[in-house]
């Protein structure tokens, strides 16, 4: 993967200062806001009060799905949920299905079997539900590009109501009422609600817009939000923030008791607890089975039955983690042995994995190679299903409607989607999605990238600054964490745990000390050594042990420090060494003993500059494997060039003049 990128937002001083003292902030907690859009007194102060929620009638189709419903209740016909596997159509399931209860209706849910069944409306269903004397079938998550499951459902005689968040196809299904915030709509103040947020708005709508209907639900609601990961700005920090507050002392049965399996009674309730410890084990039934046992955990007033689900559910989490490693390591491996990765979009599939864990392990490899990546599931008969995540900038969505005629069904968003289609079908699909990528994925595109708030002082990494920085939660896609800089730090200490996984780093700046972690990062470090400069970005956190609360700087990723230089006969060094040896494996300690015995001072990141300099100039291509650098010569090494063509040299060259 490239080297991230860091984008430092430039704003005016005089701004920040007089929106600073205007609203009573700090200058860094302005400038943090500036950085996500928010730069002036007024939208400061709405994004503070948070107090954001449109009526529910505005949403496209709201009205008729009122109506549809209703009449449905008043005539006693009975009414079926249908949901998603995932937890925001587990919650969107549980909120419609609740509220209908409790105002007297006839209602029961169905959600798919991810591996009999697949996502989304089927035909098949919708038959088995008309069978049992269902007269309605609501959506929920789900329904937007069921075409012709809509007109089927017309055909047996279902009504149908559609509700649902994913992005639109050219044909709407004919259906009575269609819900989704992303119909075009001048009404529609906010698009952006997950599937939850939608079933939500329909039980307010229903309720006449209650305050005690949004308070009863909001909770719910706030975790399907989380772990949807839709941007938790406008509408959705609302619901999120609301959410929370009645979470930290719900009285849902199920939800506490999963928090107590999961070790998180006593931690504090944010977006982070429900993003890393709710929603994968409300996902693990749904992922690995199917989903009931999750709805049912949301559902249950019984402590017994809550134990019985909540231990389950996290059992069957540990699976889930057990099987995505596994299928990871496998692809990872088929992706080098095809060259896979040289793809601008990472389309890799295999027999028998669990379609369940295939969208995980697709944002591992995305993470990995910073590209788009889609991850099939080939089963006995032939038929593959594939899940795909994307990088910022490339919309997987519209690359796959391009390449529809490939798939026998897809959906999803920008970011992130679902497929299906025959294993023929997979090469041929593989070279389409390449073609249509091809002139979109620019370098700035595959570049990762990370945007700090500001630096900071390692004096001031401390409780009262994290304290203050809490007006920013709930924090989330679209409002991400605060980060900051720590620029020239000395490296004290490198303390490797976790059977070397990770990274606790000391650090000194101006006098003070503190250490770093650095999780899964052991391979980075190991160019650095004590002694060197670096700067780092990370974000600030808590950590509670032994009942003491003390302040944590993460590591996000780090960078030999500006003040550093790289010379001219570092490089020439370097050069001439792959001149005489040509192509191989070479270890740190054998080029930097060939730097040291020409009388050149060289501390192991010299080696990986120098080495970034020559990729950078067509002489060598090289990959890095712990301390290993494995080299390959290119047609390009002994062209003549300059070094100043190489960004790298120019920002560390130490013969550079100031500027």
């Amino acid at each position: 993967m490239k080297q991230t990128k860091w984008i430092f937002p430039q704003h005016n001083p005089e701004q920040i200062s007089t929106c600073a003292a205007q609203t009573g902030l700090s200058e860094t907690a302005v400038r943090i806001l500036f950085n996500r859009g928010i730069d002036t007194p007024e939208a400061i102060t709405r994004f503070l009060s948070y107090e954001n929620f449109n009526d529910p009638m505005q949403l496209p189709g709201m009205k008729q799905a009122v109506e549809q419903i209703n009449l449905a209740i008043n005539a006693g016909e009975k009414i079926a949920v249908y949901g998603d596997y995932d937890v925001d159509g587990i919650t969107s399931t549980y909120v419609v299905c609740h509220y209908l209860r409790s105002v007297g209706a006839q209602v029961t849910y169905y959600i798919p079997d991810r591996a009999e069944e697949g996502y989304g409306l089927n035909c098949n269903a919708l038959d088995t539900l008309k069978s049992q004397g269902i007269g309605m079938v609501i959506t929920v998550d789900v329904g937007i590009t069921a075409v012709e499951e809509a007109a089927h459902a017309k055909q047996i005689g279902l009504t149908l109501v559609i509700t649902d968040h994913h992005s639109l196809k050219e044909e709407l299904p004919d259906a009575p009422a269609v819900v989704n915030p992303k119909i075009p709509s001048d009404q529609c103040a906010f698009r952006e609600l997950a599937g939850v947020g939608v079933a939500f708005k329909l039980v307010c709508a229903l309720s006449g817009n209650s305050p005690e209907i949004f308070w009863r639900y909001c909770d719910i609601t706030a975790i399907g939000t989380i772990a949807d990961m839709v941007p938790l700005i406008d509408e959705n920090r609302y619901i999120v923030c609301r959410g929370l507050e009645k979470l930290r002392d719900t009285q849902n049965i199920g939800i506490r008791t999963l928090l107590e399996v999961a070790g998180l009674a006593n931690r504090e309730i944010t977006a982070s607890t429900i993003g890393f410890g709710l929603s994968p084990r409300l996902n693990a039934a749904g992922r690995l089975g199917n989903a009931r046992d999750s709805v049912e955990l949301l559902f249950t007033d019984n402590p017994e039955q809550a134990h019985t689900l909540a231990v389950e559910l996290d059992k069957e989490n540990r699976t889930r983690q057990s099987q995505e490693h596994a299928i990871l390591k496998e692809a990872q491996a088929m992706i080098v042995a095809q060259g896979l990765q040289h793809d601008g979009v990472i389309v890799v599939a295999g027999h028998g994995w669990h379609h369940g864990v295939i969208g995980i392990v697709s944002s591992r490899i995305t993470e990995a190679y910073y590209k788009p990546s889609i991850v099939i599931s080939v089963d006995e008969s032939g038929n593959g299903k594939g899940s795909g995540r994307s990088v910022q900038g490339f919309n997987l969505f519209a690359a796959l409607n391009v390449c529809s005629k490939h798939l026998t069904k897809f959906g999803g968003h920008e970011m992130a989607a679902g497929l299906s289609l025959h294993q023929d079908d997979i090469d041929a699909f593989r070279i389409a999605i390449n073609h249509h990528a091809a002139p979109l994925l620019t370098e700035e595109i595959l570049t990762p990238k990370l945007y700090p708030d500001d630096t900071i002082a390692i004096q001031d990494v401390n409780l009262k600054t994290i304290d203050s920085l809490k007006f920013i939660e709930p924090c989330g896609v679209g409002n991400r964490s605060p980060l900051f800089c720590i620029r020239n730090a000395k490296i004290r200490t490198i303390r490797n745990v976790t059977n070397g996984k990770h990274v606790f780093l000391t650090v000194e700046q101006n006098g003070y000390t503190a250490e770093l972690p650095a999780f899964g990062m052991m391979d980075a470090f190991s160019l650095f050594s004590v002694g060197d400069m670096v700067d780092v970005v990370g974000a600030l956190s808590t950590n509670t042990y032994g009942g003491v609360t003390r302040p944590q700087f993460i590591i996000r990723d780090f960078k030999p420090a500006e003040s550093l230089r790289l010379t001219r006969d570092q490089v020439g060094c370097a050069y001439r060494f792959f001149r005489v040896n040509g192509s191989g494996s070479y270890t740190l300690s054998s080029l930097k003993q060939h730097l040291i015995s020409s009388g050149l001072s060289c501390a192991p990141f010299h080696i990986q500059l120098c080495m970034d300099v020559m990729k950078e100039l067509g002489f060598i291509d090289y990959k890095k494997s712990s301390e290993l650098f494995a080299v390959t010569i290119q047609h390009g090494f002994g062209d003549k060039t300059s070094l100043e063509q190489s960004k790298t040299f120019m920002r560390f060259n130490r013969e550079r003049k100031p500027q």
